[in-house]
């Protein structure tokens, strides 16, 4: 028999609750992606919602011809297209970005880092996923992406 402090009442059963203690969500949904370093840009098949919750993770490894380098999907950290070659930033999908890095767009909209992984609330459209490189001949292997969509509750 647990004590019960002096003045209070003790019931057999916890009071039901009206009142949500976490809001309803519908459940995640969680793909698998395989981006080949020999393409600009890979569909993934995925339509996202405007408020959609993303995450996406990725690892793995792409040979960069271009640079004779493999790259992990945080790309070279002391490059950024824009900064470090602007004669050639135009070729780069994302010059602001970190060169040979993970990106994505939505739709036909500007591309954002993802590196290793990141989380943002989507706009809608298609979610592409690609390489902010200038050059493709000569890539090879593939980085692997996990998305995660969680969408709004209703």
């Amino acid at each position: 028999q647990p004590a019960v402090a002096p003045g209070s009442s003790h019931t057999a059963s916890p009071t039901p609750s009206t009142t949500p203690t976490a809001p309803a969500s519908h459940p995640a949904r969680t793909y698998t992606q395989a981006v080949p370093g020999s393409q600009e840009w890979t569909d993934t098949g995925i339509a996202v919602q405007a408020g959609d919750q993303l995450t996406i993770s990725a690892s793995g490894e792409i040979y960069v011809g271009a640079t004779s380098a493999s790259e992990g999907p945080a790309g070279n950290p002391g490059c950024t297209p824009a900064v470090s070659d602007p004669a050639q930033s135009a070729q780069f999908p994302a010059p602001s970005l970190t060169c040979w890095s993970l990106i994505a767009r939505i739709g036909a909209g500007a591309p954002f880092e993802v590196g290793s992984g990141t989380q943002l609330t989507a706009t809608s459209g298609d979610l592409y996923l690609g390489i902010n490189g200038d050059s493709f001949t000569g890539n090879s292997g593939n980085w692997s992406a996990t998305i995660t969509v969680r969408s709004p509750a209703a």
